[in-house]
Parts: C-alpha cells; structure tokens; sequence
C-alpha cells in the first residue's frame, strides 16, 4: 500500500547546522519518489482500464445502436408482413365475392333456363294430351261408325238368312 499526503506531513526531519538533516531530505525524496512512481503506475493503469472500458464502451453502444435498427427493422418488416397480409387477404376475400356472385348469376340462370324448359315441357304434354285424345276421340267416333256399320250390316246379313234367298232355292 502506497504513502498518503499525511505521511508526507508528518515525515519526521531533524535539523543540521545549515537545515535539515541530508538524509531524511532524501528519505523523504525517496519516499516522494515511491509514492509518485506508485501513483503513476496507478493512474497509467486506470487510464489504461478507462481507455479499455470506453472502448468497450463503445463497441457496447455500437451494438446497441445495431440492436435497435435490427428492432426496428424486424418490427417495420411485422408491419408491413401484416399489411400485405390483410390486402392479400382482402383480395381474396374480394375474388371470393365475386366468384360466389358470379356461380349465384349462373345458379339463376340455370334456373331460369329450367324452368322455362319445365314450362317448354309442360306444354307440350298439353298439346300432346289434346293431340292424342283428339285422336283418341277420333279413332273412338271411327270404332263407333264402324261398329254401327257392322252391326247395320249384321242386321242385314241376319235379314238376309231368315229370308233365304229365292234364287238359290228355285
């Protein structure tokens, strides 16, 4: 451990006929001497440690200013990520909407076209049906004429056998 001022002080220098004794004087310097090449040492040491502890210091603060940027920069790039998400997002909910109006648009369409090939349908079994019961009632008047005409016909054929025929008998 280094001497203090107080040391110093109190350094005890006993008087010769022309001042202070010679060697005390340069006890003391010696002492001096110690004690400033101590402090010396020590104050090259701490400005070496200061030196040291600003550049790490320094680099510390380097790489925070890094660290923020990169913060930064990952937190800019979040936002824009959740951006582009919701637009990409919007765009398909976009096409989405209008796929489904457009499959909606062509659902009723179909519909419409069924429908009127329902209606289409409907009426021609109606003509069909008056068609086929005009022919019907057509071939119904023709087995009745002809039906009438046989049993004319029959009638006469009967007429004739109870009244044999005179030629084929004479």
């Amino acid at each position: 451990m280094g001497i203090k001022s107080i040391d110093i002080r109190e350094f005890p220098l006993r008087r010769s006929t022309f001042g202070y004794d010679k060697k005390d004087v340069e006890g003391l310097k010696e002492l001096c001497i110690d004690s400033l090449t101590e402090a010396s040492r020590t104050v090259t040491k701490l400005e070496d440690e200061l030196r040291h502890t600003k550049r790490g210091l320094t680099e510390h603060e380097q790489r925070e200013g890094v660290l923020k940027d990169t913060i930064t920069t990952a937190h800019k790039m979040v936002d824009d990520l959740k951006e582009n998400a919701n637009r990409e997002a919007d765009l398909i909910l976009a096409e989405a909407r209008q796929k489904a109006e457009e499959i909606t648009r062509h659902a009723h369409q179909r519909v419409i076209e069924i429908q009127q090939e329902i209606s289409r349908l409907k009426a021609q079994r109606l003509e069909l049906e008056v068609t086929m019961q005009a022919t019907l009632n057509y071939h119904m008047s023709m087995l009745n004429l002809e039906g009438t005409e046989a049993r004319g016909r029959d009638m006469e054929g009967d007429k004739l056998a109870l009244f044999p025929n005179k030629e084929k008998n004479c």
